[in-house]
């Protein structure tokens, strides 16, 4: 009982995704409800008295409980942490290829020019 609420406690160091938040994650979003659901069963069980069926479905709520906060809460963080990585990768690509600059022709203004261009734009 005691290894189930000290796990609790490690959260903060086994956490290795780069977004803090678990409203931008995804796949961490799913999970939780497994794990949601995992702590209602263990509710439930806990209520039933110790018979074969459910010292087994006990046994591997129990497991499943240690295995999402020891293994796939880190496992999760490194997904979620490649898949920022791609996404920022590919931003930086599409913002940083080379434009390509159409050069014009420049011709030196003479005086009978200007007065055309006076001509046409009154605010010159």
């Amino acid at each position: 009982m005691i290894s189930a609420i000290l796990v609790l406690l490690l959260l903060p160091i086994i956490n290795t995704s780069k977004i803090r938040s678990s409203k931008f994650r995804p796949i961490f979003g799913l999970a939780y409800w497994f794990l949601v659901s995992d702590f209602l069963l263990l509710g439930w069980i806990g209520q039933k008295p110790v018979e074969n069926p459910y010292i087994e479905i006990g046994m591997g709520a129990t497991i499943f409980y240690f295995l999402f906060l020891l293994i796939l809460v880190p496992l999760i963080g490194i997904i979620e942490s490649e898949m920022v990585n791609y996404v920022e990768e590919k931003e930086t690509e599409k913002f940083n290829k080379p434009t390509e600059i159409k050069s014009h022709k420049v011709t030196k203004l003479t005086s009978e020019s200007w007065k055309v261009i006076e001509d046409q734009d009154p605010r010159i």
